[in-house]
């Protein structure tokens, strides 16, 4: 009897775990509350209550099935905020979270969102959705962490949102250290990644997959339908650094970086669309290693070259390490479209160490359509080992090569921001060499097609990856709902108090006075500061040791302001500190003097992204106008991404006008890239300094401008390729300029040189003044 009744409970309890009756709901407000949490089990669901997690570091672990998972979500999607020194580590099995924000704070540890609590307990089937991650910087860029990292098996990362990462180190990590994380499936899937910020540095990958030293592990991730949106921390957007992954349909959307076969064989590269829309840099596809298969891609509007061309197949090291570059070698693209893409290039990074070919490669059945540029293709080194066949070019492009190739009249439309050919692109009498059964849309190839959309293709309606349909199904955003502010001072404690009250984008107006500033102003928001409209100009007189300091990540705007020091010893006029993600500074129509230390001086771990300097003159100074030479480390770092000078006087300066720093041989970033026109250096640098040190910057145009009286200019090259000219300027002698190749002068002018280059219009150089000698207004 009590036998029989004992087996009746324990089927009973079996039968209720098998329906999921056993279920606990448990309802958490805070962090004691949920630290209190029994054990889960299968089929648990946990709610954190609505409301700010602050320094929350979450443990999420537990065993649940595929039928009954342990789920971990907030009471409403988007409403709990984990802010502070937060995190969340998985572990166990079949675990799901959802409905988190991340925001206002940082990881204490390597990453955000962890799928393992430590090396001996990892996550398992489980899955990370509807979740956002939004510039949760560390509090300096170059610390370093991940705000993903995938360990175990069989996860899912889907339909997230992450946006605004800074600081180095890739955003989302699959980790393959140990042999539980190989060969792991993961899915990686339906995501939004934007605004990756350029890191100035190696380590701003939005993703990678594996590193060097695990390279030839396979990994088999899958990485598909996912929207990557001005992703340009670097130049790699997605680092490939193991074996057979797959990356199908996503979209890259004005990304400056590429999708970069890094490390590791036989991947799988299909269906992507990368969208450049003309701007700069934009990347494609760069193929390393063996075994690799590009096809059915669409990409348009590419701008960027080498390491970021639309196509760039690179050269290898001979019995390269693993940290090098493999040759690439039996490796297939075909049936890719290229349309307005300026670059293709084969033998990408040709160097003496880089002397190993492409090698048993295929190019084949792809489509490449230019409509203004002729010269896109480059043969960088041998191409031998690589078979072009059946590709068809456009009539205004250069063929490659004389066979592989053929030209035809195509037209080309566009059609939802796509560009496409009229119609279909066949060759009548071709033999394929590689048959591709489905096109980029699933439409089924008949005969010798080119390109990623077949003529059944056309007929089917497809939906790509986009802001809209990525992401989590809630709506997200920060934006505060606030208008721009103006605020009219007419006294110093009124300066001080308007930038204390006010908001991002908010705009400071100074009437005609003199403000003496015995103390910084804090500039941790985005905010101009002007003269009033029809006014004289205001003049900031400086006490203090730093002028303006820049302690936060913003967008700062100085107009038509007189700024005086004091000549005191290293006195700063603008003192960018070290913050987590690049500032950006535009100086129009001011005029500074008797700064001692620097106009602006960039600390370590600072850096402008952009740096524009119009119609403003520098007089009278002990040190270097704008001291951008901190990161001296070697590592490939620096203080500015993109400077632009325009129309500005130098004058009687005993350091440099620029002294800009990047040292090092690192390849992944964009920067510096300077452009300088009419400004005029008249004895800028004591006769021992160079008036513009430029040092391992990675573009250039200097032009129309003047070194008089000693000054003179020096731009050294470091690493990579960089392109540019110094053009339509005089020097008073051809020493007077140092410049390493591949730069190049053109059309100079050499006051004593033996050698005069004049132009049509030498009243064309230089600075231009557009304002009165500085004068004091004497206003109190």
């Amino acid at each position: 009897m009590h036998i029989n009744i004992l087996k009746s409970l324990l089927l009973l309890v079996a039968l209720s775990a098998s329906l999921g009756l056993s279920a606990h709901e448990y309802q958490v407000k805070n962090i004691e509350e949920y630290k209190a949490l029994p054990e889960l089990s299968p089929g648990d669901t946990v709610t954190l209550g609505n409301g700010v997690w602050k320094d929350a570091q979450l443990s999420f672990k537990g065993k649940g099935t595929a039928q009954h998972p342990i789920i971990l979500r907030a009471q409403t999607n988007g409403k709990v905020t984990l802010e502070g020194a937060s995190n969340l580590k998985l572990s166990g099995e079949y675990l799901i979270v959802s409905g988190l924000v991340f925001t206002n704070g940082y990881s204490p540890d390597n990453a955000v969102i962890s799928f393992m609590e430590d090396k001996q307990h990892m996550a398992f089937h489980s899955r990370v959705t509807n979740c956002v991650i939004d510039g949760f910087n560390k509090p300096d860029r170059f610390m370093k962490d991940n705000w993903i990292a995938m360990h175990g098996r069989y996860n899912r990362l889907d339909h997230n949102y992450f946006s605004g990462k800074a600081n180095v180190g890739p955003l989302l990590v699959v980790w393959l250290k140990d042999e539980a994380s190989r060969n792991n499936h993961h899915s990686i899937d339906h995501n939004h990644f934007a605004n990756r910020i350029t890191t100035g540095s190696n380590g701003g990958e939005t993703v990678r997959i594996g590193t060097s030293f695990t390279s030839l592990e396979p990994s088999r991730t899958i990485v598909r339908d996912n929207f990557f949106e001005r992703c340009n921390g670097e130049v790699e957007v997605i680092s490939n650094k193991s074996c057979e992954n797959s990356f199908i349909g996503n979209v890259f959307w004005e990304c400056q970086g590429s999708l970069v076969l890094r490390h590791g064989h036989n991947n799988l590269v299909e269906g992507n669309y990368f969208f450049g829309n003309n701007v700069p840099q934009t990347g494609g596809i760069r193929v390393i290693n063996e075994g690799q298969t590009i096809i059915n891609n669409h990409l348009q509007g590419i701008k960027g070259d080498r390491f970021r061309s639309a196509l760039a197949v690179m050269n290898g090291v001979p019995n390269s390490p693993a940290n090098r570059y493999m040759q690439v070698k039996r490796s297939n693209i075909s049936f890719n479209t290229f349309i307005d893409c300026d670059h293709i290039q084969f033998g990408v990074g040709a160097d003496e160490e880089r002397s190993m070919a492409p090698d048993e490669t295929t190019v084949a059945n792809n489509l490449f359509l230019h409509q203004s540029e002729k010269h896109i293709f480059s043969q960088l080194s041998s191409v031998e080992g690589i078979d072009f066949s059946n590709n068809v070019i456009g009539t205004g492009v250069e063929m490659l090569t004389e066979t592989g190739f053929s030209q035809e009249k195509i037209k080309v439309l566009e059609e939802r921001k796509m560009l496409q050919p009229e119609k279909p692109v066949v060759l009548s009498a071709a033999t394929t060499v590689y048959s591709c059964y489905r096109d980029i849309r699933g439409g089924i190839r008949e005969g010798s097609e080119v390109g990623a959309l077949s003529r059944n293709g056309r007929k089917i309606s497809v939906t790509i990856p986009s802001k809209e349909n990525t992401g989590p199904s809630w709506n997200y955003g920060l934006t505060s709902g606030l208008q721009p502010k103006e605020w009219l001072v007419g006294r110093t404690s009124e300066l001080y108090d308007a930038l204390k009250m006010s908001n991002e984008g908010d705009v400071i107006v100074l009437k005609p006075r003199t403000y003496r500033l015995s103390k910084s102003l804090i500039i941790d928001r985005d905010i101009m500061i002007r003269k009033q409209e029809g006014e004289q100009r205001p003049l900031l007189n400086i006490k203090a040791d730093k002028g303006l300091l820049i302690s936060k990540a913003c967008e700062l705007r100085l107009e038509g302001i007189d700024w005086e020091g004091n000549n005191s010893e290293g006195q700063l006029g603008i003192s960018a500190e070290a913050i987590n993600a690049p500032y950006i500074l535009t100086i129009e129509n001011c005029r500074f003097q008797q700064f001692d230390g620097a106009v602006l001086k960039g600390h370590k771990s600072s850096m402008a992204s952009s740096l524009r300097v119009v119609n403003s003159t520098f007089r009278s100074m002990g040190g270097t106008a704008f001291l951008l030479h901190a990161e001296t480390d070697d590592k490939g770092n620096y203080n500015a991404e993109r400077l632009a000078f325009s129309n500005n006087l130098f004058e009687n300066i005993k350091g440099a006008a620029i002294d800009l720093y990047r040292g090092g041989t690192d390849e992944s970033t964009l920067g510096p890239v300077v452009d300088i026109s009419h400004c005029t250096f008249n004895k800028v640098g004591n006769g021992q300094l160079p008036t513009l040190y430029l040092y391992g910057i990675q573009g250039l145009n200097l032009s129309h401008s003047l070194f008089d009286n000693g000054s003179t200019a020096e731009v050294r090259v470091t690493t990579g390729e960089p392109k540019g000219t110094v053009h339509h300027c005089r020097f008073q002698k051809a020493e007077d300029l140092v410049l390493d190749q591949p730069f190049v002068a053109e059309e100079l002018i050499l006051v004593n040189g033996q050698q005069q280059l004049d132009l049509e219009k030498e009243s064309d150089l230089g600075y231009l003044p557009t304002f009165n000698v500085m004068q004091q207004d004497g206003a109190k």
